[in-house]
């Protein structure tokens, strides 16, 4: 059963700084989603699976366009997010992919960047989700690319 909230600093968003009114935000047992229900496109889910693995989809700007959600920032949801499943995971697994036209996601294109000059787990490490992880004391672990361009990282805690 999901819990609705709109414009409002629900229990489940406790300390966020800059929420915005309209803001729709969902929530049940082992996930959470915020919507920007002016643009559709623009979105945040994240869930803790029976393998305690925090994965989070995160959609606040579009790459296309650079068109971004004047109700979601990326930072903050990601800064919740991480709060509100705090002692529930194990793990953070990213992944990364390419859309079906071929578009780049801003941190696939960072990674692809960096490794260049640096290991899959640096190049991991220097992307937005890497820094914003690092900001919670995860480093990225594991780093797997598939045929696809696909990358998966596993950001674990640093001790």
């Amino acid at each position: 059963q999901m819990t609705w909230c709109q414009g409002s600093l629900h229990p489940v968003v406790k300390g966020a700084s800059r929420m915005q009114a309209g803001m729709r935000i969902e929530r049940s047992q082992g996930a959470i989603a915020f919507t920007d229900p002016a643009d559709r496109r623009f979105f945040a889910y994240a869930e803790v699976n029976p393998l305690d693995e925090l994965t989070i989809s995160l959609f606040t700007r579009d790459v296309r366009t650079g068109d971004r959600s004047k109700i979601l920032h990326g930072q903050e949801i990601f800064d919740i997010i991480l709060s509100y499943f705090s002692g529930e995971y194990s793990v953070f697994k990213a992944h990364w992919t390419p859309l079906t036209d071929g578009t780049l996601s801003d941190n696939l294109t960072e990674f692809n960047r960096q490794l260049a000059h640096h290991t899959p787990t640096e190049a991991a490490e220097l992307t937005w989700t890497g820094r914003q992880a690092a900001r919670h004391g995860l480093r990225a672990r594991l780093v797997g690319i598939g045929p696809d361009g696909s990358v998966t990282v596993v950001f674990a805690s640093a001790h």
